[in-house]
Parts: structure tokens; C-alpha cells; sequence
């Protein structure tokens, strides 16, 4: 079953994890299509009037966008998107069934490092965070995982995107509070690159610029309007439909899948008919009510399955996005934090869910620890091993390896072990091998132990000077003149 106007890229974006079957994938998309035709989604005014202008039908303030109108922004969207490191110009290629990882935004508190007790973010958590995941191999982009209380809330944001500039070259996923600040941080990304132009040339930063108010709800004018301007400026962005599967979205995946679906299509819809071509991630992320707790969690097998199903339906028509993964309900770096960051960052990897970002989320994103960072590295390393799966080519079939060392040699010492061990077998920085005298002589130290005294010392580590002194004065002069438009209200 082809969809008229949709080419399939199902079998060309294979992965080794599929919540969806191709048919499955089809019926979801149609079903979007319709629910996006005759219920529409409820829009502030900019965004009625951009769609009526487009030729869409408005009625009030409903949106119902022809399927024909999301098929011409499906294949107008960007098929990639390349985020660079600004140290080295290399960079991560946001497509296919690519999985890169980093952390999440905004957790209002951590686990503090010394003493464990719960207490409120900082600044210091978000430049401790990015000084983390730049030492990490495993971390390819980063985000403030820190809601710092010791700065203005309304420009925590602006703080927050400096930070991480400061403390690492890695691509960096900033999300603005209001149409000002992203402004702002538009400013901010002039003063780092001399223009916008020269930013969109290489970029090193996305933004994670909105959502939907599910169910089928824009958010307010101020908070939309960071995607009109991400779109206008070529900056990339990607916008998210939350789905809480039994209370703003329904219990069922299949429809809660569908309606997220509908509101991705309508939200990326909106940023191509401002700017065909404009980068864009889609991007599903999903909790279920604990009608025990009657909590909104983060960790769950149901988390994992409409994760999945969103990239198979994204991968389907070769869109990049934005996953999850790493997440825990854990209030503290245990085994249930262990469980849960392997259970949803592994299965993200495996479905190739792109830019998987949220790992550090503890407490469903109210609580982290820079331990929690840590502990996913091998994690990560680990997934990665399984996605890459197993060579068949003419160096790990070559039988003269087998007849060279005949019956009952050994292989320790083939030239075909040296050569490929380190491209066969993934090695752990953190996980314990050994057998149980030598981890006694190294002190018998459990797992958490390796983890906390790996981030002791990562932090201990000088920071490098990775912003020039006149960027620097450039920060401090837009950071000035955003404190005094809020004093000034």
C-alpha cells in the first residue's frame, strides 16, 4: 500500500529494531492525514493566517491542512542536516537511521555531586554538565541538562547556551524561552560566527524551538514565533509533539501515535510554507500516566515502543528527527537508573532515532546527577556495538584464517586477531572484566564507585579558553541589555 506522493524509504532505512511494520507506518501517516483534514488543530492568530494565506481551509481558529499541502513540505523538508563541532569541523550527520546522543534541558535539580542531597540547579551543574559530555566519547551533542535558579528565569536560556559554549565544542541543541530570547540567542550566534549567513554555512547549534499544546493545540503567539524565526533565518530547529498517553493524549498508542504524527506533519508543514527548504527535525517523545503514582513517566516499555514507532514513521519518509533515550524514574544513580538508561537509550539507538537527546533525566526530568552522565557512556558504547551488527565481507570470511591454523590451534596469536580485534569486540571503559583477584587488588570497586571517581575526574580537569575575549564582550554586552529589558517591563 504506496501512499500518492510519498516515496518509501522503509526498507532503505532499515534498522535492527522496528516498532512498525511498513504497512503499519502507511496507516499511520493516512491516519494523521485525516485527523489533520476534518478535526484540524486549534491555532493562534500568525498561524491561521500564514495557513488561510497558503490556501488552507480556517475555520475560527481550527487549521485543516489537504494532505496535498503536507506532502509538498514532506518533500521539501531537508533530508539532512550536518551539526558541526566548532574545534574541529567535523561534524554529525542528522539522517537516516544515524544515532547520536546527548542530554536534556532544564531539570530544576540535582543530586549534589559531594553530599547527594536533592537541591536546586545551577549554573555551575550546566557548565559542569557540557565539561562532562566533551569529555565523554560516547556524547555527541549536548544540551544544559541544568534549570538554574542562580540566574534571571526569564534569560536562563541565554545563560545556559553560553555555558555550554564555554565549556564545550560539540554541537549544542539550545532551547529559547520566547520569541526575545531567541532572538538573543540569534544575536549571540552572530557575535560567535560574524553572521547568521556564516552560522547557517556550518552550524553548530539547533534549537529546540516548540511544541504543540497537546491535543492538537498551537502554544501561545510568543512561543511559536521561535519557529517562524528559526525558519526565516535557516537556523536549525526542531519542534516536538508530547504525547502523555492517557491523559492529553489517548491511552492507546495506535491513536496517540497517529495524533502525534498529525501534529508533527501540521508543525513542519507551518516551517516549510515560511521557508521551504529550512532545516527542520521532526520529533515524537512520549510518557505514560501512572494511574498509581498518577505521574507522567518517562522510563517506560510504552515510552521505548512510540519512540521507536515515531522514527519508523519518520524514517519512512526520510525525515531527521529528534528521540529520546537515557531516561530514568530513579531519584539516584541505582540499579533502576541503570535498567531503565540502558532499556531507553538502547532501544533509541537500535531504531536510529537520530538526535536522542534526554539522557541524565532522572526523576522523569525533575532531578540528575553528573554520575548519571557518566554511567552512560559504556552504555551507549555497548548499544552501539549491537546496531553496528556483524561484518560479512572478505576479511571476516577469508577461510585461509581457519586453514592456517588447522585443528586445535589457537587464534590468540593470528595476524587476523591483531587486525580486527578492535574492530570485532567493543571494549568498556567502566564495566568491570576482570576476574575477581585482580578486582581485588584494585580495590574491589563496585560499578558506582568507578562512575563517581570517572566524573571526579573529568571535573578535575583544567577548561580550556574556547570563546575569544571579543565574543566574549559581545555575550556580556546582549546579556546586558536582555537584563535590563526584563527590569524594564
Amino acid at each position: 500500500m504506496a501512499i500518492e506522493g510519498l516515496k518509501s524509504y522503509y526498507k532503505e532505512n532499515w534498522t535492527s529494531y522496528h516498532a512498525l511494520t511498513e504497512e503499519q507506518v502507511e496507516q499511520v501517516i493516512l491516519g494523521a492525514f485525516e485527523i489533520l483534514e476534518t478535526i484540524g488543530i486549534k491555532s493562534n492568530q500568525r498561524i491561521c493566517e500564514l495557513y488561510k494565506k497558503s490556501g488552507a481551509p480556517v475555520e475560527d481558529d481550527i487549521v485543516k491542512v489537504p494532505r496535498e499541502m503536507v506532502i509538498k513540505a514532506i518533500n521539501s523538508a531537508p533530508k539532512s542536516v550536518k551539526l558541526y563541532n566548532r574545534k574541529t569541523d567535523e561534524y554529525i550527520e542528522v539522517s537516516g537511521t544515524n544515532a547520536f546522543v546527548g542530554s536534556g534541558p532544564t531539570n530544576p535539580f540535582f543530586q549534589d555531586f559531594e553530599t547527594n542531597e536533592r537541591r536546586r540547579s545551577t549554573l555551575a551543574d550546566c557548565e559542569n554538565c557540557a565539561k562532562i559530555m566533551d569529555a565523554l566519547p560516547e556524547f555527541d551533542f549536548l544540551m544544559s541538562l541544568s534549570d538554574p535558579v542562580d540566574c534571571p528565569p526569564e534569560l536562563k536560556d541565554l545563560y545556559s547556551l553560553q555555558a555550554m559554549l564555554e565549556y564545550s565544542d560539540k554541537p549544542i541543541c539550545s532551547l529559547p524561552t520566547n520569541r526575545y530570547t531567541m532572538e538573543e540567542q540569534g544575536e549571540m550566534i552572530e557575535a560567535l560566527y560574524g553572521s547568521l549567513e556564516a552560522f547557517a554555512e556550518k552550524p553548530s547549534i539547533i534549537m529546540l524551538s516548540g511544541e504543540t499544546a497537546t491535543p492538537l493545540c498551537s502554544e501561545d503567539e510568543i512561543f511559536t514565533d521561535k519557529q517562524f524565526y528559526c525558519a526565516e533565518h535557516n537556523i536549525p530547529q526542531s519542534v516536538i509533539s508530547y504525547i502523555q498517553l492517557g491523559s492529553v493524549a489517548p491511552v492507546t498508542l495506535a491513536n496517540a501515535i497517529m495524533m502525534a504524527i498529525a501534529e508533527n506533519f501540521y508543525l513542519l508543514t507551518m516551517t516549510q510554507l515560511i521557508n521551504p527548504g529550512c532545516p527542520d527535525l521532526c520529533s515524537l517523545i512520549s510518557g505514560s500516566v501512572d494511574m498509581k503514582s498518577t505521574r507522567t513517566c518517562y522510563s517506560t516499555p510504552e515510552h521505548v515502543l512510540c519512540e521507536a514507532a515515531g522514527a519508523d514513521v519518520f524514517h519512512y519518509l526520510n525525515l531527521p528527527t529528534l528521540g529520546t533515550g537515557g531516561t530514568t524514574c530513579s531519584k539516584m544513580v541505582d540499579e533502576q537508573c541503570a535498567i531503565e538508561q540502558t532499556f531507553t537509550l538502547g532501544f533509541a539507538i537500535l531504531d536510529g532515532g537520530n538526535l536522542i537527546h534526554d539522557v541524565g533525566f532522572m526523576e522523569d526530568g525533575l532531578t540528575s546527577h553528573y554520575d548519571a552522565l557518566t554511567m552512560v557512556n559504556d552504555i551507549a558504547g555497548y548499544a552501539r556495538r549491537i546496531k553496528e551488527g556483524i561484518r560479512f565481507d572478505k576479511d571476516t570470511m577469508d577461510l585461509n584464517v581457519l586453514k592456517e591454523v588447522g585443528h586445535g590451534g589457537e587464534y590468540l596469536t593470528a595476524m587476523s586477531t591483531f587486525t580486527n580485534c578492535r574492530k570485532e569486540i567493543w571494549y568498556p571503559e567502566l564495566h568491570d572484566r576482570y576476574n575477581n583477584e585482580k578486582w581485588m587488588k584494585e580495590g574491589a570497586k563496585d560499578l558506582r564507585t568507578r562512575i563517581h571517581e570517572k566524573t571526579k575526574a573529568i571535573l578535575a580537569e583544567p577548561t580550556p579558553e574556547r570563546i575569544p575575549a571579543d565574543v566574549k564582550a559581545k555575550f556580556a554586552e546582549i546579556l546586558e541589555r536582555a537584563n535590563a529589558r526584563i527590569n524594564n517591563k
